[in-house]
């Protein structure tokens, strides 16, 4: 029996064919993604980083499982794992790729695998977990799936660390005795995996605060916008730190020898009423008795100094590509404006991403922006964004 009716209805059904087969071809000839790698430097050329939710973890949730109290470091695993040191519930939250909760290790103490106060979670190159105990003194080491391995107790302060194939990398801070001193040194040392000291990579001194001490009162009034370094290890392992003075990039090997330097010129914003007011008010004060209050007190307010212009820039993100991100001061609308270079210092763009995308501490990753909101609401989020173009 003839499936057509009429030679017409033949026709119709050809139409339709020939419709839903041009279709196709546009939509796939018209779509970058499709048929091609992602590539970051091809979203920075645009001059805007498009973005669009693909999951988040934790925030307005009535499961107990599922929430985070307040998170603080997330990082990612070579397999897409996700890593989420929750400091007030005293754990470590291990995800898959897709956001799924995979199990939850660590707690409150100081017995073998316990922490009080972790201000830093990296990833070793194997997949060891390392993480820094602030009221413990000491470095404790975990398995990628949360057992415990071993700890490391020391005599300094570690404001941050890194791990690669060629060592712990770790961040401590030098100040001076002297009364009415200002600033302290940055000092970044390179030890070994089980933390024996190798070689000094570098040191800065930056005006960061000022310590009085009178009669009747002592303080550390630190000093706002104030120049300093801020440093990263790269995907090849080389360590890379942006000078804010002078606008400047330096690379160095994983052993210290200088490999690159370039500068860039940037124009600086100035310091407002408006971001002293702001500056002031998110001021945290505890009393002996450890209640909170916020709002910076009269002796703050008489004896701050402000410079009149901001750094040339406030955070340096490196993305999987290697390119090298420098988000300035600088905002159009909801949008910061981001300096971007490739890895040997040749500048890309100034690209605009969404200031609620792009946070401090952020990793892009992959085709994606993984950012912390630990502090923003009553619970904490992270949140995975897919980068398009």
């Amino acid at each position: 029996m003839n499936k057509f009716r009429s030679i017409k209805d033949y026709k119709n059904l050809k139409t339709l064919k020939s419709i839903i087969f041009i279709s196709l071809l546009l939509l796939f000839f018209c779509d970058k993604n499709i048929g091609q790698s992602f590539s970051y430097e091809e979203a920075y050329k645009s001059g805007i980083v498009k973005t669009k939710l693909d999951f988040s973890i934790g925030g307005d949730t009535d499961i107990p499982s599922e929430m985070l109290i307040e998170p603080s470091i997330v990082r990612v695993d070579n397999n897409g794992n996700i890593f989420i040191l929750d400091s007030k519930d005293y754990c470590i939250k291990k995800y898959d790729k897709n956001g799924k909760l995979l199990k939850k290790f660590g707690r409150n103490g100081s017995g073998p695998g316990e922490f009080n106060m972790c201000n830093s979670l990296e990833i070793g190159p194997n997949g060891d977990i390392f993480i820094f105990d602030l009221m413990n003194f000491r470095f404790t080491v975990f398995s990628n799936n949360g057992e415990y391995l071993r700890t490391k107790n020391v005599n300094y302060v570690v404001r941050k660390f890194r791990v690669s194939q060629f060592g712990i990398y770790i961040e401590t801070r030098e100040k001076s005795n002297a009364t009415n001193s200002i600033g302290d040194t940055i000092i970044v040392t390179q030890y070994s995996q089980n933390f024996k000291k190798r070689k000094e990579i570098f040191r800065y001194y930056q005006k960061s605060n000022i310590y009085f001490r009178g009669k009747k009162t002592r303080s550390n009034m630190p000093i706002p916008f104030h120049e300093t370094a801020i440093w990263v290890i790269s995907r090849g392992c080389n360590i890379i730190v942006a000078f804010t003075d002078g606008y400047k990039i330096r690379t160095y090997s994983p052993n210290g020898g200088l490999i690159r330097e370039f500068t860039h010129s940037g124009e600086k914003e100035r310091v407002t009423e408006k971001d002293k007011s702001k500056y002031f008010a998110g001021i945290t004060n505890w009393s002996s008795k450890g209640s909170e209050s916020r709002g910076a007190s009269k002796f703050i307010r008489d004896n701050t100094e402000f410079p009149d212009y901001k750094p040339n820039f406030r955070e340096l993100h490196i993305d999987s590509e290697g390119n090298i991100l420098l988000t300035t001061y600088k905002k159009k609308g909801k949008y910061l404006l981001v300096d971007v270079f490739r890895e040997k210092g040749e500048f890309i763009e100034q690209v605009k991403i969404a200031e609620d995308v792009l946070r401090y501490g952020s990793l892009l990753k992959d085709g994606y922006i993984l950012s912390n909101y630990g502090g923003d609401n009553l619970f904490g989020e992270v949140k995975k964004f897919k980068v398009v173009y």
